[in-house]
């Protein structure tokens, strides 16, 4: 009779299982990367807004009925581990742009360029970013320093309430990364 299962031969459950392994090390290899390299949204920390009322900016809780027209302010704080922009064994730079596709709930419509600095030190800029159709693309000056720490980023979003998107019911639910914003009107 013909032995149909193929597991039970000296040795092949050794050699599927070591297949198994390098192939789960692989994917995880090219997920890491991947994520490391291209998706800005991984590398996000912390999202505070700040809403203008009266000529002054405040900060915003989900207890404030905004009204249109209001200006807001993001701020988006992010980590760029080490070696993302810059490789560390030879400093070459590997990166010097990153795309981040913004919440469908902003709808920004105009083009905006802005300058990108570390959250430590908003005096001296590393970089410029610019929004088109939605999309945030930051275009770093010199990289060399993340071959050899991570870059702490803060970068300013100026709109206004009447970009945001609501629901029905007047309320909007923004999400950066695991940071969720709800906007009211």
């Amino acid at each position: 009779m013909t032995d149909y299962n193929i597991l039970n031969k000296p040795g092949r459950k050794k050699m599927l299982l070591s297949f198994c392994l390098v192939f789960l090390t692989a994917i995880a290899f090219f997920y890491i990367n991947s994520a490391r390299m291209d998706d800005f949204t991984s590398l996000i920390t912390d999202v505070t807004l700040q809403y203008e009322t009266q000529g002054v900016m405040k900060d915003y809780t989900s207890d404030i009925k905004l009204e249109d027209h209001t200006a807001l302010t993001f701020t988006i704080k992010a980590t760029i581990p080490q070696g993302t922009l810059a490789s560390i064994e030879t400093k070459e730079v590997k990166n010097q742009t990153l795309f981040y596709n913004l919440p469908e709930q902003l709808e920004l419509e105009d083009i905006q360029t802005n300058k990108l600095y570390l959250e430590d030190d908003l005096v001296h800029s590393i970089g410029t970013y610019e929004i088109k159709d939605n999309i945030l693309t930051m275009y770093f000056d010199d990289v060399s320093t993340n071959a050899e720490t991570d870059l702490k980023l803060a970068l300013v979003l100026d709109t206004d309430s009447s970009h945001v998107i609501y629901d029905t019911n007047g309320s909007s639910l923004i999400s950066f990364n695991t940071k969720n914003i709800e906007l009211n009107r």
